[in-house]
């Protein structure tokens, strides 16, 4: 298969809350910082925190080691955000390092960190982080069980970069399992945030995916255009990594058009990079790329030698996909110099890891998982609906029970009005006939004196 399948595996980087890379008079700055024992802890959790990451991609020791120092301070200060932080850092340097079961542990303790503090976004990050460490296995089931989990909680937090990020890997896997279209939708759907969000590193990961699905589709005019946009971003934004890759997409696009020459500068290229910042998995891909590529111009032991080199790194640390092709490598060098029994047995090798991961039963996995993505989102926006029905539904209750109370309030003051008025109208009545008898009583007296003295 073409070689850019094999590096948008690679491409999709980890998605962190910081910047990639630091200029170096600014990490000089925040070393300042973090060495000010009398500053707060928290700013100088800040800067350790900006330094380890800016490390993570070229010097990934060095990461890991900054990232301690930042989990130990982050500890003794009770910042468990800095905790996790630090945790994810260390995964990243060691996912860069090809050592993907320490990326995983990392990745868990994160997860671990963020659920304490009740931090979703932190747990998207480093679901996504895991749902790559799985694809680069190609575990493909496991790697989308874990991106739609990021997927969910970004939509629930509003994270737009973060949802874009993970629609880069849903494309990524489709791609893996050659569904151009719908990983050409998902890409272009991730590429329109990060325009509008203005996320350069998400920028140089979509051109440089687009480029290598259109490889894969034979459109090289684009490609080539696509890999010449990422290289501009990715130097823009000094990531060496993102740079070395968009040199292998270019030896790609540059074999498939008979370039050799140019095809194997690209390479050598690629490689040279990929051995300064120590990516295992890169340097894997690189081989197997140049074996292949001495296959097209008849230089069969040099084949067989980058195919074994890669296969030397691969047993180390589970690079299925860059095994089985150093296999099918192997197969054709052997093949075409008529050694026949090595052929047969490398590719017996090649078909079996191939089965393994385009089997019928990893595709069902995968439908699988995304229907019920699906019918869970479904669920969960009918619940929503419901709830706002539901709280629609008493709203106008409440106001028609106040309406109620208003009506009943009113006529029981009017009534006490009228009551008022009737007891103030019978109170003076029976004042007028006391008043009224009073005066009958002195005009009878009056009377009868006057009649007494006539």
């Amino acid at each position: 298969m073409a070689h850019p399948l094999r590096k948008i595996i690679l491409f999709i980087c980890f998605i962190s809350v910081l910047p990639m890379a630091a200029e170096r008079g600014r990490n000089d700055s925040l070393w300042t910082v973090y060495r000010n024992t009398s500053l707060p802890d928290t700013s100088r959790l800040q800067a350790i925190n900006f330094i380890a990451q800016s490390y993570r991609g070229n010097k990934p020791d060095s990461a890991i080691l900054l990232a301690g120092q930042e989990l130990t301070l982050a500890g003794k200060a009770g910042r468990t955000g800095y905790m996790a932080k630090a945790y994810v850092t260390m995964a990243i340097a060691s996912k860069n390092k090809s050592d993907y079961g320490k990326a995983i542990e990392y990745n868990h303790a994160a997860i671990k960190a963020y659920e304490t503090i009740h931090d979703k976004k932190g747990m998207g990050i480093c679901y996504n982080n895991l749902g790559n460490i799985f694809k680069h296995e190609a575990n493909y089931p496991k790697a989308l069980e874990y991106i739609l989990r990021s997927l969910k909680l970004r939509e629930e937090t509003g994270d737009k970069p973060g949802e874009a990020y993970c629609y880069v890997n849903i494309g990524v896997i489709y791609a893996l399992q050659f569904n151009f279209q719908k990983a050409l939708g998902y890409q272009f759907k991730a590429l329109e945030i990060f325009e509008k969000e203005k996320i350069k590193d998400g920028l140089g990961t979509s051109y440089d995916n687009l480029a290598g699905f259109y490889t894969n589709m034979g459109e090289y005019s684009k490609a080539i255009v696509y890999y010449n946009k990422a290289l501009v971003v990715e130097k823009d934004i000094n990531d060496v990594q993102g740079v070395g890759l968009c040199y292998e997409g270019l030896g790609d696009v540059s074999k498939k058009l008979n370039d050799y020459p140019r095809a194997l500068n690209y390479y050598l290229e690629e490689l040279g990079i990929m051995k300064q910042i120590g990516n295992k998995q890169s340097i894997a891909v690189s081989f197997v790329n140049l074996s292949e590529l001495y296959l097209k111009l008849g230089e069969f032991q040099k084949a067989i030698q980058y195919a074994d080199s890669a296969l030397q790194i691969t047993g180390k640390i589970s690079a299925i996909d860059q095994e089985r092709l150093a296999y099918e490598s192997l197969s054709e060098a052997y093949a075409r110099q008529n050694k026949y029994k090595e052929a047969y047995e490398y590719q017996v090798r090649f078909k079996k890891l191939t089965d393994s991961i385009f089997s019928t039963e990893n595709s069902k996995q995968l439908g699988d998982l995304k229907t019920r993505f699906e019918v869970e989102k479904k669920e969960t926006e009918l619940e929503a609906k419901a709830k706002a029905e539901q709280e629609k539904l008493q709203a106008i209750a409440r106001v028609e029970k106040k309406k109620q109370q208003f009506i009943i309030g009113a006529f029981i003051a009017g009534l006490t009005l009228v009551l008022v008025f009737v007891f103030f109208i019978v109170n003076r009545l029976r004042i007028t006939n006391k008043q009224k008898r009073i005066i009958e009583k002195q005009k009878a007296v009056v009377e009868k004196q006057k009649q007494e003295t006539e």
